[in-house]
């Protein structure tokens, strides 16, 4: 992604989650995961992971269950 070098880890923690969602959606599970594991590796404290978290409860079980 171009220009996400420029954020912060947390800027580009939501980031990554808003993509996971997106994948999610369009049922590709691969991207899903890439972006949720991308989404939980840059958060880089407790504020941000909750963030995370929040954002999507709806998308880890999808990428358990696959």
């Amino acid at each position: 992604m171009a220009g996400l070098e420029r954020l912060t880890k947390a800027e580009q923690s939501v980031c990554a989650s808003h993509l996971a969602i997106a994948h999610h959606h369009l049922g590709d599970l691969l991207e899903t995961r890439y972006w949720l594991a991308n989404a939980d590796e840059k958060a880089s404290n407790l504020t941000t992971k909750a963030a995370v978290d929040r954002l999507c409860v709806k998308v880890r079980p999808f990428v358990a269950q696959g």
